[in-house]
C-alpha cells in the first residue's frame, strides 16, 4: 500500500475512531494540518482503503448518529445495552480491518468513553513475508 498523500501533502500518522454526536467518526492526525473533510470515505480512499469498508464505517457512525435526540442530549443513545454492545463491537472489528489496510506504521485506535483498543497497521517487513 501507499500513502497516496505522502507526495502532495501531508502523511498520516494516526488514525481514532472515536463517534460524536454532530461528527464524523474519524479522528486523524497527520505530520502537518490538512484541512480536508473526514468522513470515512473522503479520507481512506485516498490511502488505499477499500471504498466498501469506509461506507461500512461512515454506514456504522449513522446508525449512532439515529440515535442523537438534538432536542434532549442527556437521553440519546440505543434503547438497550444489547444494542449497544453490538454496535460497540462492531465499531471494534471495522477499526481492526482498518489497521489491516493502513500503510505500514499507522496507529490505529477505537474509542469510546470508557473504552480504547489500539491496533498497529502492519509493518514493511510483515507485509513482505
Amino acid at each position: 500500500m501507499v500513502n497516496e498523500i505522502t507526495a502532495s501533502g501531508p502523511s498520516l500518522v494516526s488514525v481514532t475512531v472515536s463517534p460524536e454526536w454532530d461528527a464524523y467518526p474519524l479522528w486523524i492526525e497527520y505530520s502537518r494540518e490538512d484541512p480536508r473533510e473526514n468522513s470515512a470515505v473522503d479520507v481512506l480512499t485516498r490511502y488505499g482503503v477499500d471504498p466498501a469498508l469506509a461506507s461500512s464505517i461512515d454506514a456504522w457512525d449513522e446508525i449512532y448518529q439515529s440515535v442523537f435526540n438534538r432536542e434532549d442530549p442527556n437521553s440519546s443513545g440505543f434503547d438497550e445495552k444489547v444494542q449497544t454492545d453490538a454496535w460497540l463491537s462492531r465499531g471494534i472489528e471495522l477499526t481492526r480491518q482498518l489497521s489491516t489496510q493502513l500503510p505500514p506504521g499507522i496507529v490505529v485506535c477505537f474509542r469510546k468513553v470508557g473504552q480504547e483498543v489500539r491496533f498497529m497497521s502492519p509493518s514493511s517487513q510483515e507485509e513482505s513475508n
